[in-house]
């Protein structure tokens, strides 16, 4: 739930430029006609409903510790790398971010308050709807999408797919032909399936004051539109008559809120106002206005947007699934990391029960998935790259071990890590010094010995190794020369701890 919450609030915030841009590009049209706000509504929305970066990139300075990402055939999945976060599992890498600490977090208990208040506003639309609903009983069809009711106080349009146009059973003459001109003009324009759809956009960032604003300004600009709308076609002579069926239509009080799919009286002093203000536009403003809103529109979904939470690009020599660890974060990696490399032979092996390695990587080190021509076992299974900066410096395996009885406590580890420790080329079995031990198991570190022939000289490069008696599995790590003091190793091997 905590990574649903990061990706709905990465989301908002990423639209708070476009809809600022949508108030701005309202404010320079007001004189235009309402008709070209539309399609500035429907992009404000779509960017608050579309949790994918679609932005010219304009690089923004973030702090470190504070972006994680993964990149697999072009799509990108965020979490946020907050202490205290319930296990994330990133797809198709198996990897995991958590916190060390178990239990309940804030994150979590924000989660929760996030997910109640949505399910308040959709609670919230549907009883609204339903007590309204009971204004409708008793309503009769006087024609095409037409009905009429006597317990109705105002005139509204109810529905999506079939939208009816509901009129109170006193409502008559030249008063109602302007109402059902009003009405039809919110289904031809599709307005009862905006409002749906913005409402649950709504319902999902309830706590996002921008977003409120939209809704209700929206909703303002759709009256407003109808309104216009009617008196393009009846005429500026209409205006008074137009306003005073609004005045008469007003009941002194707002009507039962009809959720998110009915459309009826609102702001009526407001809406003579307006009204009594229309003139009519010359036949080239609708054209400039409307190119206006389509360059504002495409500014607002296509234009930079904050990268504070936004991932940097994936190095070029990744192209596919990787994965970006935390400097200076405790998080956890999940074996098996990937199913390349399963054969018959090695069913076992992968088939186990996934289990964690808590790590705490020096900073400026990532762990990634690496290319797929690159997924072959090496010393152990599923390797992982370990990165420092730019440049690799190492990998990360695991393999599985079985214990056999008779084996003396000080050559324990031998039997856990025998093919390790019995080859001629490559040898682990160097120095084998424990820096942890955490009751099932233990981290050590160790020198890796490779010969380079009978010719050449024999390379050491310092490794780590870890293993837990209970999961009955092991991790090695193999590190290149120059990366880290023999101080840092010990660390590294310090933070490692196997569990599930």
């Amino acid at each position: 739930m905590t990574d649903l919450l990061s990706v709905v609030i990465t989301t908002g915030w990423r639209a708070c430029p476009a809809l600022l841009l949508v108030f701005a590009a309202r404010l320079v049209l007001c004189r235009a006609p309402a008709a070209a706000w539309r399609p500035l509504w429907w992009g404000a929305f779509f960017r608050l409903a579309c949790p994918f970066a679609l932005f010219l990139p304009i690089p923004v300075p973030r702090e470190a510790g504070q972006v994680l990402q993964l990149q697999e055939a072009g799509d990108r999945a965020m979490v946020m790398a907050g202490a205290g976060y319930d296990p994330v599992t990133l797809p198709g890498t198996g990897i995991q971010l958590v916190h060390a600490s178990r239990g309940l977090t804030p994150e979590g208990v924000l989660a929760a308050v996030w997910l109640a208040g949505c399910l308040g506003m959709l609670a919230w639309g549907l009883v609204s709807f339903l007590r309204f609903s009971r204004c409708l009983v008793g309503s009769t069809r006087v024609g095409g999408n037409i009905w009429q009711g006597d317990d109705l106080p105002a005139p509204v349009t109810v529905g999506v797919l079939r939208p009816r146009v509901y009129l109170p059973s006193a409502l008559e003459g030249w008063e109602r032909g302007y109402v059902i001109l009003h009405e039809r003009a919110h289904i031809r324009w599709g307005d009862p399936l905006f409002k749906l759809l913005a409402f649950l956009v709504l319902s999902v960032h309830w706590y996002h004051p921008l977003a409120w604003a939209a809704f209700l300004l929206a909703c303002r600009d759709l009256e407003t539109a109808c309104d216009q709308g009617v008196l393009s076609r009846a005429g500026e002579k209409a205006r008074q008559e137009y306003a005073a069926a609004l005045l008469r239509l007003s009941t002194g009080k707002r009507m039962p809120a009809g959720g998110p799919l009915a459309f009826g009286e609102g702001e009526t002093k407001k809406r003579i106002r307006r009204v009594m203000a229309y003139r009519r536009f010359p036949s080239w403003a609708g054209p400039v206005a409307g190119g206006m809103a389509a360059a504002a529109l495409a500014v607002a979904i296509l234009g930079p947007v904050p990268d504070v939470y936004a991932a940097e690009k994936p190095p070029a020599f990744t192209p596919y699934d990787n994965f970006s660890a935390v400097t200076h974060q405790e998080g956890a990696i999940t074996f098996p990391a990937y199913r390349e490399g399963r054969e018959d032979y090695n069913a076992a092996v992968y088939d186990i029960q996934p289990f964690q390695l808590s790590v705490r990587l020096p900073e400026g080190w990532t762990v990634r998935v690496p290319p797929l021509t690159e997924r072959r076992t090496s010393h152990g299974f599923t390797p992982l790259w370990l990165y420092q900066g730019e440049e690799r410096a190492g990998s990360i395996a695991y393999n599985t071990f079985e214990v056999y009885p008779d084996v003396p406590p000080e050559g324990f580890y031998r039997m856990v890590y025998n093919q390790l420790m019995l080859g001629s080329v490559i040898n682990w079995d160097n120095e084998y010094t424990v820096a942890r031990d955490w009751g099932s198991g233990c981290s050590a570190t160790v020198q890796i010995t490779e010969s380079q022939g009978a010719a050449g000289p024999t390379e050491a490069r310092p490794g780590i190794l870890a293993y837990d008696r209970d999961q009955l599995v092991y991790v090695a790590i193999e590190l290149e020369n120059g990366r880290l003091s023999g101080q840092e190793v010990w660390e590294l091997a310090e933070s490692l701890e196997i569990y599930r």
